[in-house]
């Protein structure tokens, strides 16, 4: 599942420039990545109805995920620690959750110091990542997404009922410490 292209759509200051500790000030890079599968690799055969979705000229599937960085912006002063940070929903969580961002912040499109919250992740040197992966996921109010391949069937888009069951079991009973 190589990434073929990034598309970078703006590289900004961020937080007017404010130092974090010896990682100095940041900068907000945000773009698309692109990319291809192969759907006969045998690696992807898990991937359900693979075999029905739309190939490009070269017979593979490709896709594309927004993307956001916050990193050094002299990258020789960071930590040299990168930090993927799984969107929830689209939704970037961890300033709001590392960080103690206040509730209010702009954590899906941070832009102030006060985004970063605490800006404890930053003053470590940090290089923080967000991309798409759900393409369910709303892009309203800065959120990320992933562009992927359709399942055909008879050349038409396939839609089928999804369901989802969860089972909890429940918790075994607390156990004295003597």
């Amino acid at each position: 599942m190589p990434i073929t292209k990034i598309d970078i759509a703006a590289v900004e200051p961020f937080a007017g420039g404010r130092e974090f500790g010896e990682a100095g000030p940041y900068v907000r890079i945000h773009g698309v990545a692109k990319g291809e599968l192969d759907p006969a690799a045998p690696r992807n055969a898990v991937i359900v109805d693979i075999d029905k979705a739309e190939r490009n000229a070269r017979d593979m599937l490709e896709y594309e995920v927004d993307l956001f960085m916050l990193r050094p912006a002299d990258p020789r002063r960071g930590s040299g620690t990168l930090v993927y940070d799984v969107t929830n929903r689209g939704r970037k969580v961890i300033l709001g959750r590392l960080d103690e961002a206040p509730g209010d912040a702009n954590t899906n499109d941070p832009k102030t110091a006060r985004d970063a919250g605490l800006g404890f992740t930053l003053g470590r040197g940090y290089t923080l990542v967000w991309s798409g992966w759900d393409s369910s996921a709303p892009r309203a109010s800065n959120g990320m997404t992933a562009r992927l391949p359709l399942a055909l069937e008879l050349g038409e888009p396939m839609i089928r009922r999804i369901r989802h069951e969860f089972h909890t079991a429940p918790a075994p009973p607390a156990r004295a410490i003597s």
